[in-house]
């Protein structure tokens, strides 16, 4: 037996205690199997002993191409998923005189890739709906600075009816001043001012209806422009809170968005694996 594979030999148990992992080991040289080791469930492809005509070939084209071989076994075909690696060994003149194989169960693996595909599908999802949410809280936003600009340009328009209401009960002040001076001046007009006196009656009642009319006005503009406020301020403490909603959901939105950057690196990492 070549001295390198006598070699190998001695080191294949030290090999098989510093490996983590469910998987066999075999060593072959040119035409049958020298070193078989089972793992838990992961059982060597070759038996101690002369290579059958299948295998024997396989063995040859690595010895033969001096290359790495490579193959992914399903669970339906094999009753486990494994990735089985077979790489040639050479002797001090560059010559392959024999295999090591290494036969490892990613069942594992292929559980967290699983895992892994669900998490990142699930995190697209929430990506989704939060993206969702901080758009609709923008857009409360937008409405609640609406509402409230509206509510301020409501506002002024009470102070301008104020205004108005006010001039409206000065009018009636004077409007009844001066109809009470015009009773004052029919009276003493006696008999040729009796008309006028009517006219500046019914001029005083007009003044005092207008005046009772200017107060109820300006009474319910003032519990109208009291309300205002109550929603004005309950109006902005929302739209803050909207704000700070909206702010909120966009950082967790990028957050999730980082994980699932980190779950596709992981699903890609563990298909490199297996």
């Amino acid at each position: 037996m070549e001295k390198k594979l006598q070699y190998l030999l001695e080191v294949m148990p030290v090999i098989r205690d510093i490996i983590d992992g469910d998987f066999s080991l075999t060593v072959t040289d040119t035409s049958e199997c020298i070193y078989s080791q089972d793992g838990n469930k992961v059982k060597a492809p070759f038996k101690v002993g002369p290579l059958k005509s299948d295998q024997l070939s396989g063995v040859q084209k690595i010895i033969k191409d001096k290359k790495k071989l490579e193959k992914i076994l399903t669970k339906e075909e094999h009753g486990i998923d494994m990735k089985v690696n077979a790489v040639p060994i050479f002797n001090e003149y560059g010559e392959a005189i024999g295999t090591l194989g290494v036969s490892q169960s990613t069942e594992k693996l292929a559980e967290i890739q699983n895992s892994s595909v669900s998490l990142m599908s699930s995190l697209q999802q929430a990506s989704v709906t939060i993206n969702e949410i901080a758009n609709n809280a923008l857009k409360l936003s937008e409405q609640l600075s609406a509402m409230i600009e509206k509510a301020k340009q409501a506002e002024e328009s009470i102070k301008e009816s104020n205004e108005a209401i006010g001039l409206i009960h000065n009018i009636s002040k004077q409007s009844n001043l001066l109809g009470l001076n015009a009773s004052i001046e029919a009276a003493r007009a006696g008999e040729n001012g009796k008309g006028f006196s009517v006219v500046a009656s019914e001029m005083r009642k007009l003044a005092l209806l207008s005046g009772d009319t200017s107060q109820k006005i300006s009474k319910a503009l003032y519990e109208i422009e009291e309300s205002i406020k109550v929603v004005l301020n309950a109006t902005k403490e929302i739209g803050e809170i909207a704000t700070g909603q909206a702010a909120t959901v966009e950082e967790i939105a990028a957050t999730i968005e980082q994980i699932t950057l980190n779950s596709q690196v992981l699903v890609d990492n563990v298909k490199v694996n297996i």
